[in-house]
């Protein structure tokens, strides 16, 4: 029985590999230059695995001989370049189990920290494709991925449906000596009724994921930045010391982030809002960029000599001219320093601060990429360069407007949202 066993194993092997190689040559006529995703397809696969179904007699059960052909699949498709999946992490999330559910184990899983950076992984070509979650039977909707859907070009091209189970776990040896309950917030609705009557009155407290939360039993880590480094000024060290131990301590729940508060991001720091689209129109004498939260506008004027006497303001002066035919140069001064930051680590500048940053369209026409330089002879010792990449969407400008619903629903000490003393009409 044992040499059988060993006859068939052989023959499976040998079988694996000539489906492997046809595989491959599959691959290779279609393109000699494509990507991994331009050799997938979610319809075909499906077809496969819909036809293993129907031919499988026992003894094993469908579920097991479905999850074979897909490892088998994800191998074969891992021969030209693994593919790429952006997911809502952290790892060990439903939404990794939804990844590995649906590519097999072959594929190169990606955790980001949020919705808007997975569709921004696409988008970017950074990811061959990314997988968020949707709709669920007790909560309904995801109504975050349905809105960037909404603004994005990307497409739904596959689903996967996962059952749930949420198991409440802890160091302690009894329900009585929970203090509190950490978990992602639709986790927290789905688990009210059984929360409110084994748990009344223990503290809930929403974090970015399940997974998050089981491994620290607290909000997840928070943008430090290194206030160590040695291209920092002594004041802007202490500064930025003080704005972590208050993150790390609690003190502030949530550290400030300008557009996620509603303020505008200052330069450079606008552009490492990638979320949603920045649009540009030019004219001869002036460069509007334009960005769909908030429609905030920065304006490069197209000169070579700036202003005497500036006053302050979030987005400074900007002077601009154009190089090679394909980069765009804009010198800005006179930023303001209140709530203002060059980056999302809450790292201060003074007024001194003078920004030049060159945004060059790709060959393919289709990415911006941007390097802005950094200097401030009062907070660095030296200058700092910072990059960012764009993709060129379809569609035109919609409305966001952050402020609407962004209220501190969870305690969690948000930094206010600005607001008006009176109303404007």
């Amino acid at each position: 029985m044992r040499g059988r066993i060993d006859a068939v194993d052989e023959q499976i092997h040998r079988l694996l590999n000539e489906r492997a190689r046809l595989a491959q040559q599959v691959g290779i006529s279609k393109a000699h230059d494509g990507r991994t995703v331009d050799f997938y397809r979610p319809e075909r696969e499906a077809q496969v695995l819909r036809q293993a179904r129907a031919r499988n007699a026992g003894p094993l059960r469908d579920e097991e001989v479905l999850r074979l052909f897909r490892e088998i699949m994800s191998a074969c498709l891992a021969q030209q370049e693994p593919l790429k999946v952006a997911f809502l992490g952290p790892e060990g999330t439903f939404t990794q189990t939804a990844v590995l559910n649906h590519f097999g184990h072959s594929v190169r899983a990606l955790p980001l920290a949020s919705i808007d950076e997975v569709f921004h992984e696409v988008e970017a070509a950074n990811a061959d494709f990314g997988v968020v979650p949707i709709e669920n039977s007790t909560e309904g909707t995801v109504n975050h991925t349905l809105d960037r859907f909404l603004t994005s070009p990307l497409k739904i091209c596959g689903e996967v449906e996962l059952r749930i189970r949420h198991q409440l776990m802890g160091a302690m040896s009894a329900l009585s000596r929970i203090v509190r309950v950490c978990s992602h917030p639709q986790a927290l609705a789905q688990c009210r009724e059984w929360l409110e009557e084994h748990l009344p009155g223990v503290e809930q407290v929403p974090v970015s994921s399940n997974a998050e939360g089981a491994r620290t039993g607290r909000q997840p880590t928070k943008r430090i930045g290194n206030y160590k480094d040695p291209v920092l000024k002594p004041w802007a060290a202490a500064q930025m010391r003080a704005s972590n131990e208050g993150a790390l301590s609690s003190v502030e729940k949530i550290p400030f982030a300008a557009q996620a508060r509603c303020y505008p991001g200052g330069v450079p720091g606008q552009l490492l809002f990638p979320f949603e689209p920045l649009y540009f129109i030019q004219t001869p004498k002036l460069v509007i960029m334009m960005w769909q939260r908030d429609q905030w506008v920065r304006r490069v004027h197209m000169t070579d000599k700036h202003s005497e006497n500036l006053k302050p303001s979030w987005f400074g002066e900007s002077i601009g001219r154009y190089e090679n035919g394909n980069t765009l140069v804009i010198d800005t001064i006179g930023l303001a320093t209140k709530n203002s930051y060059i980056d999302n680590f809450r790292t201060p500048h003074s007024e001194k601060l003078h920004v030049v940053e060159r945004l060059t369209l790709e060959p393919d026409g289709q990415h911006l990429t941007g390097i802005a330089t950094v200097e401030d002879p009062d907070t660095f010792n030296a200058p700092l360069t910072m990059r960012q990449r764009w993709l060129k969407t379809k569609g035109s400008m919609r409305e966001t407007i952050c402020a609407e619903n962004n209220f501190d629903y969870f305690n969690q000490g948000l930094f206010p949202i600005p607001t008006a003393e009176k109303p404007d009409f």
